[in-house]
């Protein structure tokens, strides 16, 4: 590289790696846990609680640096033995300007994509995965919503198209809440753009009664744009000394 002495290795990206954290990548070399264990009590409750049809939000607010990946991470891992469905998404300060992104990579995951899959079966896993949704319309709506070629011309104008896409995965998520609970986690709040904040909006106010935990990151100064509710909490993480 110019201006450099010394060779560079430079890498290219290929694909997904399917690791969708850096403690899953530590996973096994992990310090031990400790200084946590209130918090983590009151995760555990919270979870609970939405099992039990009690839609529970809590976001865990702290510096970067302080813990709440890891504290979510026990999160997991103690919810390992327990019947479940825990899907993960993440923002950036790259995707803070792009619609909807982390939404995009929450419902992929839990189509159970794969990166090699054509679109074709990936029309199919998303037939499978919408089960009682699966009209014609709710599968060309979700295929656009994905970038896929929907199999069938959609009249909708622009904004009628996304609101009853939004309320399409709403409801979609409240039916997978029906077969096992779900815990939905959002890591970032912070840098999520504006439409994925408003999703998660009509998931809070739509799944008061349901086996829902909407779990998210953020740092202390994120302010949550939804009205404040009964079952919302908020876990501000202090540096350990």
């Amino acid at each position: 590289l110019k201006g450099v002495r010394e060779p560079v290795t430079l890498y290219r990206v290929v694909q997904p790696s399917g690791v969708r954290s850096r403690l899953d990548v530590a996973a096994g070399r992990l310090t031990h846990f400790v200084g946590r264990e209130v918090e983590l009590a009151t995760l555990v409750d919270r979870w609970e609680r939405a099992a039990d049809g009690e839609g529970e939000t809590v976001v865990v607010l702290g510096e970067a640096g302080v813990g709440k990946s890891r504290l979510v991470y026990q999160l997991h891992e103690h919810l390992a033995g327990a019947p479940h469905t825990w899907l993960e998404c993440g923002a950036t300060p790259y995707t803070e300007g792009t619609p909807f992104h982390p939404i995009i990579a929450l419902v992929t995951q839990g189509l159970a994509f794969s990166p090699e899959a054509t679109t074709t079966e990936k029309l199919g896993r998303l037939e499978i995965g919408l089960a009682a949704l699966a009209s014609a319309e709710n599968v060309a709506l979700v295929a656009d919503f994905l970038g896929l070629q929907p199999p069938i011309r959609l009249q909708l104008g622009p904004e009628l198209q996304r609101r009853k896409t939004i309320d399409l995965l709403v409801q979609w998520i409240l039916v997978m809440s029906e077969v096992q609970p779900l815990v939905l986690f959002v890591e970032d709040l912070h840098w999520c753009d504006v439409s994925t904040l408003e999703f998660l909006g009509h998931v809070i106010a739509q799944s008061p009664t349901a086996r829902v935990l909407l779990l998210a990151t953020a740092r202390p100064e994120f302010t949550a744009p939804w009205p404040a509710r009964s079952n919302m909490t908020t876990l501000p993480l202090a540096r350990l000394t």
